[in-house]
């Protein structure tokens, strides 16, 4: 114990010399009890962090996307083309902010209705061709 307590640093070498000396003169166990009584005891080792479960994972299909801001994006913003970037669909995007600019919203309109049917049945796809599904 007397070496433990020095190796951890809770005794210098000077008292670990000294102590030592006492603990081999010591004859009787009481004797010990006196030299260790003032080391304070070590404290254990925190326990080991609990790992959560893991979640269950996605269908390799699935989108890590949710269907409710894409619909609402597309329900405010469609025009634009925002839900298509919500899902990585830079370049379809870009094609109806063009559209809406070159058609004053008429065709790129009818095209964000087309795809607010889409996503109400949960057929909409992302930029990999992963479905959307969770509306959460």
């Amino acid at each position: 114990m007397v070496r433990a307590a020095a190796g951890d640093g809770r005794l210098d070498l000077v008292e670990l010399d000294d102590r030592l000396g006492h603990v081999y003169a010591a004859k009787t166990h009481g004797d010990l009890a006196k030299i260790v009584a003032d080391i304070v005891p070590m404290r254990p080792a925190p326990p080991a962090p609990v790992r959560p479960a893991p979640l269950p994972d996605r269908a390799p299909d699935t989108s890590p996307r949710t269907i409710m801001p894409g619909f609402l994006l597309c329900l405010f913003l469609g025009v634009f083309g925002a839900h298509r970037f919500y899902v990585g669909k830079n370049g379809s995007g870009a094609a109806m902010i063009v559209l809406a600019i070159c058609t004053f919203g008429v065709a790129s309109g009818v095209w964000a209705f087309i795809d607010l049917i889409v996503l109400a049945t949960g057929s909409f796809r992302d930029e990999q061709g992963r479905t959307l599904r969770d509306w959460t």
